[in-house]
């Protein structure tokens, strides 16, 4: 019983660490990121919206598919509507969808608090995105 016990906090220790580091800076200066979304038309998923996750937010340590923090999976078009995801993005409703509550600092996300997830043409993408029915183009 005892060992048991003593198992069971390793492993709950072992996953608040994981909880707690996993998620990290990724990358913090986002002036140099490469990913713009057009200003005008229609926003693509497969050209602006996945490169913007990976970069961000679908990397190992995070939303990755090996990772799953918070239980979520960024890593591709279907993985953002799945069921563990309900709510992340809500098809012509970006100030329902929690991805635009995060991108847009409205919602805290637990590990990037005082970090910009993004710049004001990705925040403004996500939303446009978002908005335009959320597809998968």
């Amino acid at each position: 019983m005892k060992k048991n016990a003593e198992i069971l906090l390793i492993l709950l220790f072992a996953s608040l660490t994981t909880l707690l580091v996993g998620c990290g800076d990724g990358i913090t200066d986002i002036s140099n990121i490469k990913v713009v979304f057009p200003d005008t038309g229609k926003v693509s998923y497969f050209n602006n919206v996945q490169p913007f996750l990976n970069q961000r937010c679908a990397y190992s340590g995070c939303h990755s598919d090996f990772n799953l923090a918070g239980g979520r999976s960024m890593s591709s078009y279907f993985r953002l509507f799945e069921s563990a995801n309900l709510g992340l993005v809500i098809p012509n409703n970006a100030y329902s969808s929690v991805l635009y509550q995060v991108v847009n600092g409205t919602n805290n996300h637990l590990y990037r608090l005082n970090l910009p997830i993004a710049n004001q043409n990705q925040i403004n993408g996500i939303q446009k995105w978002i908005d335009q029915g959320a597809a998968d183009n």
